[in-house]
């Protein structure tokens, strides 16, 4: 299930509700499709690389949908491992 920071439905006809000068701008964040890392400064997604903990997604659905979608109800990992793959088992 899929939260939602708004009463209201969303417009899927208004892709996220942007307005073209805020799309353009939420694409050149996205675009190209790299991500960047400074060693000099801490890690945090979007901004500078991103953690395993990091809920990603979360992040995507309030950009793509203008924070009208905060949230997927999932979560990121806390079950971290000592050695590869890192991750902890599936999330049910």
């Amino acid at each position: 299930m899929i939260g939602s920071s708004a009463s209201s439905p969303i417009n899927w006809n208004t892709p996220g509700g942007y307005s073209r000068e805020d799309a353009v701008g939420e694409a050149r964040k996205l675009l190209p499709d790299i991500l960047s890392y400074d060693t000099g400064r801490p890690v945090s997604f979007p901004d500078n690389g991103r953690t395993l903990t990091d809920d990603v997604v979360d992040v995507f659905f309030s950009m793509l949908t203008n924070g009208k979608v905060t949230e997927d109800k999932v979560g990121p990992h806390k079950d971290l491992l000592d050695e590869f793959p890192y991750l902890g088992r599936p999330h049910d």
